[in-house]
């Protein structure tokens, strides 16, 4: 994009960019940069997950067999949707794709989570109110190889979605009998307690290893988890 841009989504249902590898192809070396995405949700965001419009409003997307995509030095905020960045597979879902030196502001939930990827590199991101890390549907989408570092997760308002319990929330993976354990989550900050004013009022901040969840969690290490955040294993 070029400089102070801005691509606006006025409504609140549906995707901006769906990256869509059909039949049995692979798309590969896609690329977002320096992008300014503002969506119609509220500064302390909200979620509505029984709206499956508002419940996918995702500024961009990756499905099935879309490799090396690369999202570096945009900015993110205020979509309704379940995710400000995804990828997504019935069971591959890519890999190698790098998310990189962005900011995600006021997410609905996460800012950006793989689902069913491989590879791929979320890092030095700045997240405000959002979660992030790998959330696969279950064992059987593929997963391995990620890398999650040097990541600033806080809260204001917390983040929209009830799920987890958190107001910002980082995990390496924590899908029931998945294999996460070649999953890296390493020097990121996941920090604060939001206020009374945000969807889901005061809460904490979390760091989910998965074994809790039944899952072989990723490999963590020299993460911060303070000033309000619980660690889970």
């Amino acid at each position: 994009c070029g400089a102070d841009s801005i691509l606006k989504m006025t409504v609140t249902s549906g995707r901006m960019f769906n990256y869509l590898s059909t039949s049995s192809a692979r798309l590969s070396g896609n690329s977002i940069v320096n992008c300014h995405f503002l969506g119609a949700n509220t500064l302390a965001p909200q979620a509505n997950w029984n709206d499956p419009g508002k419940h996918y409003n995702i500024p961009v997307q990756t499905q099935d067999r879309v490799d090396n995509f690369l999202l570096a030095g945009n900015l993110f905020e205020k979509f309704w949707g379940q995710s400000m960045f995804q990828t997504y597979g019935a069971v591959d879902g890519g890999r190698g794709d790098k998310i990189i030196y962005n900011t995600f502001k006021s997410c609905g939930y996460y800012g950006p989570v793989f689902t069913a990827h491989q590879n791929g590199l979320i890092a030095n991101n700045t997240m405000v109110d959002c979660a992030a890390g790998v959330e696969n549907d279950d064992a059987g989408q593929l997963t391995g190889g990620i890398i999650i570092e040097n990541n600033t997760l806080a809260c204001i308002y917390g983040y929209g979605g009830a799920d987890m319990g958190a107001c910002a929330m980082l995990t390496g993976g924590a899908t029931p009998n998945a294999d996460y354990t070649t999953n890296i989550v390493r020097n990121n900050s996941v920090t604060g307690i939001s206020n009374s004013l945000g969807f889901q009022g005061v809460q904490g901040s979390r760091l989910i290893g998965g074994r809790n969840w039944g899952a072989k969690g990723a490999q963590y290490t020299n993460n911060v988890c303070n000033n309000g955040c619980v660690y889970t294993p």
